[in-house]
């Protein structure tokens, strides 16, 4: 005897992808369940998340999620954490299908930050519809893909995230891909005008969520030929971003910044047009380091990641309406 699943997703609702892989997901579990057993399913916009109750008394689960995408995600929590509760029945051996034990399970989260996700090479990735899938089962929406061009299949990989309600941003250089030492700094309106083209011929049309660009910091000494990196880069970015959102004001513009040019420079960057989100890059050890045992220099790490929060440094930003981070 299989248990029951009842929910309050019409069928308006069950055409939307991630509320029908929810449903199917746990229409699964249900059918292969022993015994009699229910599991309710209903959305619910107050929530912050999604809760998961498990009454052993009443052999009744309750699923409630704050909308389409939550409820994806509780499908995927309630497969992995609490079946195999269930089959298991904190037992190492003699495993059992789920409903021959049904074990008390009161759960509920919700995302502590609105922006998860994942920067990577995007031509190294062979089955990008995969990748979004376990995105969306470890709970992360924001996909970074860099590539040296747009795949030919933009669209329908930007759909696909949508539906999954990942949001998309392709990278691309702003000066990243030339050496500083062959930019003057004192004149990069060419450079400008050649960001602004590739972003116009290449990317507006895509449907993206946002762009994200590195320039030229990724070099070691704060100044060159005394050019003060910061100050230039900071100009220039304020230039080419302003152009670009003139005839796209809603497009979101990360900017993933290397600290190794600028860490001693910080009032200069905090003049960063505030429509523009800086992505701290190689600022210091592990988790900003590629090496996970690179961890000798944490406590500098902490505190330039505590000078890139102290208003003495965002002064001019919080004046230009960003608040400061809590």
């Amino acid at each position: 005897m299989a248990w029951t699943l009842t929910h309050d997703i019409c069928d308006i609702y069950k055409e939307d992808k991630a509320a029908s892989d929810a449903l199917a997901k746990l229409r699964a579990i249900a059918e292969s369940a022993h015994g009699d057993g229910t599991v309710t399913v209903k959305t619910d916009p107050s929530l912050a998340g999604f809760t998961i109750d498990a009454d052993p008394a009443s052999r009744t689960v309750a699923i409630a999620a704050r909308d389409n995408i939550h409820l994806l995600y509780a499908a995927y929590d309630f497969e992995t954490k609490y079946i195999p509760r269930a089959e298991n029945c904190d037992l190492w051996n003699n495993a059992v299908t789920i409903g021959d034990h049904f074990p008390e399970w009161h759960y509920h989260t919700a995302p502590t930050h609105t922006r998860r996700g994942l920067w990577t090479w995007g031509y190294v990735i062979r089955d990008i519809r995969g990748y979004i899938d376990r995105m969306v089962s470890l709970k992360m929406n924001t996909l970074i893909l860099w590539n040296d061009y747009p795949p030919q299949n933009s669209r329908e990989l930007i759909d696909y995230a949508h539906t999954y309600g990942v949001k998309v941003y392709y990278g691309f250089a702003w000066g990243w891909d030339t050496r500083f030492d062959k930019i003057d700094p004192a004149h990069t309106e060419e450079l400008t005008e050649a960001v602004v083209r590739e972003y116009e011929e290449k990317y507006a049309s895509l449907g993206l969520d946002g762009i994200y660009f590195q320039s030229f910091t990724e070099i070691w000494g704060d100044t060159l030929a005394g050019v003060v990196i910061a100050d230039a880069v900071t100009e220039f970015v304020n230039r080419t971003a302003g152009r670009i959102l003139e005839n796209h004001p809603d497009l979101e513009i990360l900017f993933g910044l290397h600290a190794t040019s600028v860490m001693n420079r910080l009032p200069s960057i905090a003049k960063t047009d505030p429509r523009v989100s800086i992505i701290w890059e190689n600022s210091g050890a592990f988790p900003y380091s590629y090496d996970p045992f690179d961890i000798g220099r944490f406590d500098e790490t902490i505190d330039f990641h505590d000078r890139t929060r102290n208003k003495t440094y965002i002064v001019d930003r919080q004046r230009k309406g960003v608040k400061d981070a809590k």
